[in-house]
């Protein structure tokens, strides 16, 4: 029995290990087995052509990790992926027939090992003569991530073989052929040269992070000359839903479901099925076939303790990254009961040593942050005590707002009438007047060393605060500047290590909060999809993003750090 015939097998023997994708493409294989013995089909698999490219990616070497320098150890549902790509071709022709290949499965599966071994077949072994091989990326870093394990593949091969050794030479960022006048190179979208590629075949590692699908189209319009081109597509899940990564995915679904005929492109997607509990281990092997090998089930284990532990930012992470499944906004940023447990409270409470300040302590160090909206919106100013680890929120609402008895937003805010952190402005707008007279008044009690904000609300707030001498700081709400204060600030909320005066305004905002994830892992607040204000909440992350800065972390402990004011 040939490897990939035990993964067609184990399909079988156990179906429970396999999600609807997976049994979706082994049924279009079998299938498609009994229609190549008849005429109209054009197409054949030759298991001799499989057993060849599975073969020679054999003898590649892992490239790191505890199996650097050991021989791939093909699992059956790689083989079956290779085996498919390359075994199944043209009757007429015995050109390939699959140009482009879809592979979506998680992280620590060898997927990028297997896309590099790939691009070594196509570029050394396939017969192509003037071949093209590209490790394609939107950014030339992520271009040469699958390029470099290739090129450590290739010269520990070159080692071994001594026709390899004499044929194949090694430049920076180019391995080439002059026999064959073939080359491998990477290729990305800041690159000078993508426009004028001429692609044999091209791996496109983690599809999910492209913004576009502009690299995808240099590759398929490049290939109009070659008789078999292959483009190789690996990809973990994602986060936008948006994509053209999901959207090629939804595409290659209705390949496999039968809703749309593409006798060209090879899918198989391993991930759990609709319905499956994300916390039930006995899925995971949906998603991740090989493992206990890679990965191992310790560190999936413990990834998966981070999800349950660690708050949305990290479940979501895990769903992604670990189970493959392509996650958008998360419902709940962090849950009521974490919120509740690091109130500082106003009466006594028997769950935690009770603290009786309604507000901050006179004196200590604090920086600031504020999240400043339109003037008909609201507005938040948070402090941080760096020291006491502790927050203190002020929300700026204008009074037209709360009477809107139409709004169900104003009826929302009616419920808050009285709350002390809760300042009512007269009028239809926010009277920014009220907000600095706020921050003058708690510059007395407070040491303040800065305050941060979005410039992109920048208003003459920020202007009069600069004139009265506060030390003012850009903090943009981009990926960027806000992931690592929202992880952080998560991170401490969740482990109980940071602590708020109680508010009921900012629990009901915590409550309403959606956050959402770029490519590279990069988390933020989600305003827009948020199911209703969050303006503290941001303020709050601002703040203590200020607060755990290096520069940062003595204010309070000397006296040098407080703004002097001019007033």
């Amino acid at each position: 029995m040939h490897r990939f015939d035990k993964f067609i097998q184990s399909t079988v023997s156990d179906p429970q290990d396999h999600n609807e994708f997976v049994h979706l493409a082994i049924r279009r294989h079998v299938q498609d087995l009994e229609r190549s013995k008849t005429d109209k089909f054009p197409f054949i698999f030759d298991c001799q052509l499989a057993q060849r490219a599975i073969s020679f990616i054999g003898l590649m070497r892992h490239t790191s990790g505890k199996l650097a320098g050991k021989p791939f150890d093909i699992q059956p549902f790689q083989a079956f992926i290779i085996g498919s790509i390359f075994g199944w071709v043209e009757k007429k022709t015995n050109y390939r027939r699959y140009s482009k290949a879809y592979t979506e499965v998680p992280r620590k599966n060898g997927k990028s090992e297997i896309a590099a071994a790939i691009a070594n077949y196509c570029f050394v072994a396939d017969g192509e003569s003037g071949a093209q091989i590209f490790s394609v990326a939107t950014k030339r870093d992520q271009a040469k991530y699958c390029f470099n394990a290739s090129e450590v593949m290739l010269k520990k091969l070159a080692t071994e073989s001594p026709i390899l050794n004499a044929a194949v030479k090694f430049v920076t960022n180019n391995m080439y052929i002059e026999s064959t006048n073939s080359f491998y190179r990477p290729l990305s979208a800041d690159s000078k040269t993508e426009d004028g590629a001429n692609p044999h075949c091209a791996i496109i590692d983690e599809y999910h992070a492209h913004p576009n699908d502009g690299m995808l189209k240099v590759i398929e319009t490049g290939q109009g000359a070659r008789t078999q081109p292959l483009i190789f597509i690996i990809t973990t899940a994602g986060y936008n839903k948006q994509s053209p990564c999901h959207t090629f995915r939804n595409t290659c679904i209705n390949y496999l479901r039968g809703n749309l005929v593409n006798e060209s492109t090879f899918a198989i997607i391993f991930t759990l099925d609709e319905d499956d509990d994300w916390n039930d281990q006995t899925k995971w092997k949906k998603a991740n076939p090989n493992i206990g090998n890679a990965p191992l089930w310790k560190a999936i284990l413990k990834q998966y303790n981070n999800a349950v532990t660690e708050g949305t930012s990290a479940e979501i992470e895990f769903k992604t990254k670990n189970l493959n499944i392509w996650t958008g906004t998360a419902k709940t940023f962090i849950q009521h009961k974490y919120i509740s447990s690091i109130r500082l409270q106003t009466k006594k409470s028997t769950k935690r040593k009770p603290d009786y300040q309604k507000t901050l302590a006179d004196g200590v160090g604090v920086v600031g942050a504020l999240d400043l909206s339109s003037v008909r919106d609201t507005t938040s100013l948070t402090w941080y005590d760096v020291q006491g680890r502790k927050f203190e929120t002020h929300i700026f609402i204008p009074k037209t707002k709360i009477e809107d008895r139409k709004n169900t937003d104003g009826i929302v805010w009616r419920n808050f009438e009285g709350n002390k952190n809760l300042h009512i402005t007269n009028g239809n707008v926010i009277d920014y007047d009220y907000i600095t007279n706020q921050i003058k008044k708690d510059a007395i009690r407070y040491k303040i060393a800065a305050i941060g904000y979005d410039p992109f609300n920048s208003s003459q707030l920020v202007t009069q605060l600069i004139s009265l001498g506060f030390e003012m700081l850009q903090f943009r709400q981009g990926f960027l500047t806000m992931s690592p204060a929202v992880k952080a600030l998560e991170k401490a909320i969740v482990s109980g290590t940071v602590w708020m005066i109680y508010n009921p305004i900012i629990e009901w905002m915590f409550s309403n909060v959606a956050v959402k994830m770029d490519a590279n892992e990069n988390i933020k607040l989600d305003k827009q999809k948020s199911t209703n204000r969050i303006d503290g909440v941001v303020s709050t992350v601002m703040a203590y993003g200020i607060g755990i800065h290096e520069d940062y972390q003595h204010v309070g402990e000397q006296i040098t750090v407080s703004t002097v004011l001019k007033f």
